[in-house]
């Protein structure tokens, strides 16, 4: 993506089931943005209509993908204007794994909330929660449906079924109960953090759903090189209850990064104008974007040729912030799950014993480091041959 005069981009999704992510029919949601004026956008649709003899009166992306002249069609506006995209793409069920870790674990840490993410722990909590229930682990997907539950009602007792069933089970596997551990043992500092939830009706309403998320995030990775965007964004639910969220970045000069495991992240962008939310019709720029999303989303959830070629072309466009499973967190074998592990383990025994579960963390941490490096010099003894023996 490089700077360009123009100006306008338009945004589209595709996969949206709101704050219900367990939809096995849409296991993606995909948040697509375009960077193109609205005199090409309008001539490019126009020739794609004519060119491919496609016989609608707008791009539809879920259309398109059902005809053979509709995918010769998508693959032309891919492979011309993968450039001037920018997609932000989510697998669902660990979307809901990392907002378990948000609204379970960061209230408790919030003050060196730093330090965690550096290590990768919200990476280590998502990615075991994820990995329990991609193996069928029994109450896991209980945990996940009763969180979800939980944050679209903003009642953290919706949450008390599962913990009384923790404490009464020998089924759970130690990971499992760690985490209802912390969270029955911090329940009131969660709760207080859902109870600010409810003082924000529009944000409460739409706590899980991605949209916002999908579109914060390409519009920050624009704002790198263009000032004074125009965004428009096809009709959303979420959008309209909460689009004077991005208020605040009309006309805003300056940039505003935060780090997060040694990388910078941009926070801020600048918008000409307040965020509109439009229909598709009447605006072939959000026809094209919505050609991205779906691609993108079935191409995530398929497995034949014109899948793979969709993902080829799309892959440089999406964004690197983008929701996927990241199991090698999970390998305790690695430094990262053995280091997390121990943390974990940790927090749940000074929760346990009504200890400051922050203080000197920071130590520990290191400890745990270090700790890594002796149990990998043990294991390389372990496994290095015997020479006398051989």
């Amino acid at each position: 993506m490089n700077n360009q005069s123009v100006t306008t981009i338009y945004c589209d999704e595709a996969g949206f089931t709101g704050n219900d992510l367990f939809s096995p029919e849409q296991p993606h949601f995909v948040y697509s943005s375009i960077l193109i004026s609205p005199l090409e956008a309008s001539e490019v649709v126009q020739q794609v209509l004519k060119d491919f003899k496609l016989n609608v009166q707008e791009l539809k992306g879920s259309k398109l993908l059902g005809t053979n002249r509709g995918r010769e069609a998508i693959t032309w506006l891919l492979e011309r204007y993968s450039n001037n995209a920018c997609i932000m793409a989510f697998e669902k069920r660990y979307a809901l794994a990392a907002k378990f870790f948000e609204y379970i674990f960061e209230p408790v840490i919030s003050s060196k909330s730093s330090i965690f993410y550096h290590v990768g722990f919200h990476r280590f909590i998502s990615s075991v929660l994820y990995l329990h229930f991609l193996v069928g682990h029994e109450y896991t997907e209980n945990i996940l449906s009763d969180f979800q539950t939980t944050m679209r009602s903003k009642d953290f007792s919706k949450l008390e079924t599962v913990f009384n069933l923790a404490s009464t089970t020998s089924d759970f596997s130690v990971f499992l109960r760690q985490i209802l551990d912390f969270a029955t043992g911090h329940a009131e500092t969660i709760d207080a953090e859902l109870k600010a939830l409810r003082a924000n009706e529009a944000t409460g309403t739409w706590i899980l759903e991605l949209s916002l998320t999908g579109l914060f995030n390409v519009l920050t990775k624009w704002g790198e090189n263009i000032n004074g965007m125009e965004v428009y964004c096809d009709d959303s639910k979420p959008l309209v209850a909460q689009g004077d969220f991005f208020d605040v970045m009309i006309n805003r000069k300056d940039k505003r990064y935060i780090e997060i495991a040694g990388k910078s992240h941009p926070l801020t962008f600048n918008l000409a104008r307040p965020i509109q939310v439009v229909s598709s019709k009447d605006h072939p720029g959000i026809q094209i974007a919505d050609v991205f999303a779906s691609s993108l989303a079935y191409a995530l959830k398929n497995e034949n040729g014109f899948a793979s070629r969709c993902y080829e072309i799309c892959q440089k466009s999406i964004h690197e912030n983008s929701i996927f499973p990241q199991l090698e967190f999970a390998d305790l074998s690695q430094k990262p799950g053995f280091v997390n592990a121990m943390i974990l383990h940790e927090l749940i025994d000074r929760t346990l014993h009504q200890h400051d579960i922050l203080e000197g963390i920071e130590d520990y941490i290191l400890y745990a480091d270090y700790s890594y490096l002796g149990w990998l010099q043990h294991q390389n003894k372990l496994n290095k041959p015997n020479d006398e023996g051989s």
